[in-house]
């Protein structure tokens, strides 16, 4: 007797809390407002920018080995930095895996044409060229965060903003190609 009540006081509960949520207005999500949506963009282009720091740092190392200047003092600095970036683009990566994979996979095709974007339109070769785009990626990843109001502020960005001191052992004119890049990325994104 007692097993034919359970069943039919858990379908009660049911119908209940079912009657109650049909009384209560359904209500669609709040529109972002224009100020969310601009930080929603920057602390996306932040992220990119952040992934595409690996990239950089391949092709740092292959230049610095086809020299033969990745030894000693420059490799130390390198290996460091590398921690370091390595250490940020994991919690930005997880920020888009964790919605789903889907996500995941459209951000990281954005930064692979974003990185062959600048490669080709810029014409960055050498080891210089390269440190130069680290440099500009680096400065770019410490502009939008901090133009970010705190709810979208990424602290695992900050250990970033030494990087290009770090790598100042590198010998080579540094260019200055902060804007460039900038305005590739904008690009890139209404693409």
């Amino acid at each position: 007797m007692q097993e034919d009540r359970t069943p039919k006081i858990e379908a009660m509960k049911l119908r209940r809390r079912m009657a109650q949520q049909a009384k209560i207005p359904h209500r669609l999500p709040k529109r972002p407002t224009e100020v969310e949506q601009r930080m929603a963009n920057t602390a996306v282009d932040m992220l990119v920018l952040i992934q595409l720091l690996p990239y950089i740092m391949c092709d740092i190392q292959e230049e610095l080995e086809r020299a033969g200047q990745f030894r000693h003092t420059i490799k130390r600095r390198f290996l460091q930095a590398e921690g370091i970036i390595f250490s940020v683009a994991e919690p930005a990566y997880r920020i888009f895996a964790r919605y789903n994979p889907e996500t995941a996979k459209g951000f990281l095709d954005r930064v692979d044409q974003l990185y062959h974007r600048i490669k080709d339109g810029h014409k960055l070769h050498g080891i210089a060229d390269a440190v130069s785009l680290l440099d500009a990626a680096c400065r770019l990843i410490e502009r939008y965060n901090h133009q970010l109001e705190r709810t979208y502020y990424f602290e695992h960005a900050d250990p970033l903003y030494k990087i290009p001191r770090m790598l100042d052992c590198i010998p080579g004119e540094r260019r200055e190609i902060t804007e460039q890049i900038a305005e590739t990325l904008q690009t890139n994104k209404q693409q």
